[in-house]
Parts: structure tokens; C-alpha cells; sequence
């Protein structure tokens, strides 16, 4: 082939193009090079990081080859746990299968490594054979140019999860009968007010059948008053929940029942009103109690304030505690409220205050009513003569709580027993005076008598001894 020839022009050219082809490929040759170590210093430390990461965590980790099963690979937990449970150390190329120290494990690892070449890829609870732990197994088959070379599993420890969840699957029973025997009923509704959630124990206190026929309602028809309900929501939205809301509930039948609400709201995640919860109790009874313990603290209040007697309630040290109108008029205060608030009874009350000492220390002793008679002093100061019903009150414990009892004013009645005793004193000395006198005369009788003897003649009286 003959090629035409060149000029030193053109030729100097063609050369300077062949110097500038061999810079750039030989930039680009080094440029390769640098970039293949680049990568293969990515790849070192990608490995190593890896290999820490697999190191640090405490799940189990390990490979084995798909012929025997020994050990390609394997992290600090795995080789830790066979040492510290089983004081084997873990190499490469160690094959539990043939060195467990239980014999029935064998046949297990071997099932579930020929499991994963035979079916693929699974997850099983395994129990380790210290009986300590409970590990899930995850089995996951290698390939390498779409040839499968080894197993790998991941063992993550779930012992604490699954007594964690024995626990809760315990607790949840253990609710669930709470829930299935609460005497109160348990309801959630929803943001339209639909019941979404009933205890069985709603049923009786509603007159329904079946929690399916209650779930679904609007709570609306529980309520006999719709202005208990208005009232109701009207408070629990302005106060997030509510305690011991009285009103009167509708059952089936349509007939009423006094009850008691335990309500709050309920929050979505995003903040937002999804509904309600609470208790609702059959408070009847308690209404019933209540009405007729108002009754009988009414009758009783009536009977204490018209009671003819004074009637009182003192501390141990004397404070006035209750009174009635009888023991204001009786000692001149113009209201029960002012004896209260103002009087002390032992030191404006008693006329000697050693005399209450004595009396409070006799109830301290007979523990039981006792009578007492003595002087009270009036706000004006006048005296007067009262018997006194009283006794201690104690505590379940027999700590001592207060005094109480009636007073009657016995005025009248100790001034005529002065009156009498007085007379009967004059009485005394007149007929002591009498008695002298007819003893003196019968004296006087006796010696005229036995002078006239002396004399000879006879007795002039007739003596009766």
C-alpha cells in the first residue's frame, strides 16, 4: 500500500495530535486508577462499617454454606452467646449441627436449614435450648450468580416481648372479666354521638337485650331530661370531663332512673374531638337514702329546735358545738348562733366551773348517761337551778368526741325544796320546843306528886310514861 507523502509541516502536526492522544489517555489511565482505589477504599470502609454494625448490635447473626452447614459467617452476639451458654468458641467452619450439645437440637437445625433450601425464605420462634430465651429465627437463602452458596439468619431476641405480651395477653383477661362484671355501665360513643363500645352491665340498667341493640344508639335516648344532656355536654365541653353528673336516665320501657355520670372527651391524634367515654352508675338507691336522710334530719332539726328542753353539743373543753332555741331562751341569748359563736360554758355558763369538772369526770367514768344537778348563770347574770341529762360521745376507737344531753330549768322546783326544807327546820324547832316544854310540866308534876305523898295524901296527877 503506498501511502502519499507528507510534509515536515503536516507531519509536525500529525505528531503533536499523537502527543496529545497519549497525554489523554494516559490522564485517563491514572484518572481510572485512582478512581478503582477510591472504590476499593469505599468498599473497605462500607465493610468494616458494616461489620461494626452487625458487631455492636445484640441480635444474633451468623451464615452457613447450603452443603454442610458450617459456618461462613457470624457477629460478637453469636459467638458471646455460644460461650457464655454453652462455653463453646465459634470458628469458621463450625457446624452446630454436628457439635450441639443437645442431641434433639440436631435434627431441629437440620429441618429448618433444609426447610429454607427447599421452600425459600421463612420466620419461626425457636426456644433456645438453655430454656432462658426465646429467639425469632428469620431464614434467608445467598446466591451469588444466581447460585445459592449459603443460608444466613438473623436471630433477634423476643423473650421480653413475649413476656411482655403473656402479661398483657393476662391483664387483658383479667380486664376483660373486670369489664364483663362492672356493676356500673362502660360506654364510648362516637363525634355524632353513636354508642360504639357498651358493658354487658349497661343491659339490666337500661332494660335492653343484647349489647348488639344498644351499640349504634344515640346516647340522646338514654337521657329522660334533654336539658340534662344539653347541660351536660355544655359542661363537659367547657371543662374537659365530668364527675358525679346527676340526671335522670330512660330505660327501654321508658320508665326513669336517677343516675350518676363519669364523662370525658375524646382526642383523635391530630387533636380533634372523636367522641366520648365514662361510667354511668344507677344511683337510685342513694337518691332515695338521701331524700329520706334529708327527711329525717328535717324532723329531727324541728323536733331539736321546738324541743321544750335545752338541748346542747360541747367539745371536751367546753365550746358550745349545737344548741336549740330552748338553751338560748333558757340562759337569755337571743339565738342558738350567739351561744355558739360567743359563750364559753364552762366560765359563762357554770356557776362554779369546778362543778362542771366534776360532772364531766363522772360521764368520763360511767360512760353512760348520767343526771346532774346544778347552777347556771343567765347572761344577766341571775342564777338559775338546771338538772343535766348528759353523756360522752366516742369515736369506733373510743376516742372521746364531744358532750351532749338536755338541760331543764328546775328553779321553781329547787326553791320550793329550799322553801320546805326551811319550814320543816321551823317545824323542827317548834315541836323541839314543845317536847321541852311537856317534859319540864311532867317534871314539875312528878315532884308535886311525891310531895303530897311525903305528906300523906294522895297523887294529884295521873303521870302516862
Amino acid at each position: 500500500m503506498n501511502y502519499p507523502e507528507k510534509t515536515k509541516e503536516e507531519l509536525t502536526a500529525d505528531f503533536t495530535e499523537l502527543q496529545k492522544s497519549y497525554h489523554m489517555l494516559k490522564t485517563s489511565y491514572h484518572n481510572d486508577i485512582a478512581k478503582h482505589e477510591l472504590v476499593e477504599q469505599e468498599l473497605i470502609e462500607a465493610k468494616i462499617l458494616t461489620n461494626n454494625i452487625v458487631d455492636s448490635t445484640s441480635d444474633l447473626i451468623w451464615s452457613v454454606d447450603s452443603k454442610n452447614f458450617g459456618l461462613l459467617s457470624f457477629n460478637k452476639a453469636f459467638s458471646d452467646f455460644f460461650l457464655n451458654e454453652a462455653g463453646i468458641e465459634v470458628k469458621h467452619g463450625y457446624n452446630q449441627i454436628g457439635s450441639h450439645p443437645l442431641n434433639k437440637y440436631t435434627s431441629i437445625w437440620k429441618e429448618m436449614y433444609t426447610q429454607v433450601l427447599k421452600n425459600g425464605p421463612f420466620t419461626k420462634e425457636y426456644h433456645l435450648f438453655t430454656g432462658n430465651h426465646i429467639l425469632e429465627l428469620s431464614f434467608n437463602l445467598l446466591k451469588r450468580d444466581n447460585e445459592i452458596f449459603g443460608i444466613s439468619v438473623f436471630g433477634k431476641d423476643i423473650t421480653q416481648r413475649r413476656r411482655i405480651e403473656e402479661n398483657l395477653s393476662v391483664s387483658n383477661e383479667k380486664l376483660q372479666g373486670i369489664f364483663n362484671n362492672l356493676q356500673d355501665a362502660f360506654f364510648e360513643s362516637d363525634q355524632d354521638g353513636k354508642l360504639t363500645t357498651i358493658s354487658p352491665s349497661a343491659l339490666p340498667m337500661f332494660g335492653y337485650n343484647s349489647i348488639d341493640e344498644m351499640l349504634g344508639m344515640q346516647t340522646v335516648n338514654l337521657y329522660a331530661d334533654l336539658n340534662d344532656r344539653d347541660r351536660m355536654l355544655s359542661l363537659l365541653f367547657e371543662k374537659g370531663k365530668l364527675l358525679d353528673f346527676t340526671g335522670l336516665g330512660k330505660r327501654k320501657d321508658g320508665t326513669t332512673f336517677w343516675s350518676s355520670l363519669n364523662v370525658q372527651i375524646i382526642y383523635n391524634q391530630a387533636g380533634e374531638f372523636s367522641g366520648t367515654m365514662g361510667v354511668v352508675r344507677d344511683i337510685s338507691e342513694r337518691i332515695l337514702t338521701e331524700e329520706e336522710l334529708k327527711n329525717s334530719e328535717a324532723k329531727y332539726r324541728n323536733i331539736y329546735d321546738n324541743a321544750i328542753e335545752g338541748m346542747f353539743r360541747t367539745s371536751m373543753d367546753g365550746q358550745f358545738l349545737q344548741c336549740n332555741k330552748a338553751l338560748a331562751k333558757l340562759l337569755g341569748y337571743a339565738s342558738p348562733e350567739e351561744i355558739i359563736s360567743h359563750v364559753d360554758s364552762s366560765h359563762d355558763v357554770w356557776v362554779d366551773p369546778n362543778e362542771r369538772i366534776r360532772y364531766t369526770t363522772i360521764l368520763d367514768e360511767l360512760n353512760s348517761p348520767s343526771e346532774f344537778e346544778s347552777q347556771f348563770k343567765r347572761t344577766d347574770q341571775t342564777v338559775i337551778w338546771v338538772s343535766i341529762n348528759g353523756k360522752l360521745v366516742r369515736d369506733e376507737k373510743g376516742n372521746k368526741l364531744y358532750y351532749e344531753g338536755f338541760v331543764t330549768d328546775i328553779t321553781l322546783r329547787k326553791n320550793n325544796e329550799i322553801e320546805l326544807e326551811k319550814k320543816l327546820a321551823d317545824l323542827q324547832w317548834h315541836y323541839n320546843i314543845a317536847i321541852d316544854r311537856e317534859l319540864k310540866m311532867i317534871e314539875l308534876k312528878e315532884e308535886i306528886n311525891s310531895l303530897l305523898m311525903k305528906s300523906g295524901e294522895k297523887p294529884k296527877y295521873n303521870i302516862k310514861k
